[in-house]
């Protein structure tokens, strides 16, 4: 699937891609202005919903530096269209909206609202897994496996994320820690 919604054009495509395959700061500022340029023409069509989703995915890389001029700028553009959505930004909405942007494949935009939710310490363990979804997603095996760690360490209750743990464990050859996990799962 698309990371994104039809009728994107080959440069946003590539840019994301771009950033997928190597994140290096030249990729970062690339995908950051295609998602800038897809938010203003979503936001022209008065499809909030899509240039909601385009600027998160941009403030994803743009939070690294939340002092600069884009990211408020970006982050007040964003409040402004949820306030003009009427749209609930509980907690808990949140929570809800970013799963839906990871099953929408929308995985920047999903992963910003995760990454802004464990700041705020909401649904920790949560959180953590499913950046490692994401991660997983993106194919980053060691940041999976490290979200992973950090959800099971948060909430060694939370079944999911410790099976997942487990199967990143048995891929890196540490049967016995994997089973020790599986065990608990079961």
């Amino acid at each position: 699937g698309s990371l994104y919604a039809a009728g994107q054009n080959q440069k946003t495509l590539e840019a994301t891609r771009a950033v997928i395959n190597n994140p290096n700061q030249s990729n970062i500022y690339a995908f950051t202005k295609a998602m800038l340029k897809e938010y203003k023409k979503a936001y022209k069509e008065n499809n909030l919903e899509n240039a909601a989703d385009y600027l998160r995915s941009a403030l994803y890389f743009l939070k690294q530096n939340p002092n600069s001029f884009d990211y408020q700028d970006s982050k007040n553009k964003l409040d402004d269209i949820l306030a003009k959505m009427g749209a609930d930004t509980s907690e808990a909405s949140r929570l809800e909206l970013a799963k839906s942007l990871y099953l929408e494949n929308k995985l920047f935009a999903a992963a910003y609202e995760f990454s802004t939710l464990l700041k705020e310490g909401y649904e920790v363990d949560v959180c953590y897994e499913y950046m490692g979804d994401i991660a997983y997603s993106l194919r980053s095996e060691n940041d999976a496996f490290g979200f992973y760690k950090m959800g099971v360490d948060y909430n060694p209750e939370n079944l999911s994320v410790k099976y997942k743990y487990a199967k990143m464990l048995l891929s890196r050859g540490k049967t016995n820690d994997a089973i020790y996990y599986l065990e608990e799962v079961i």
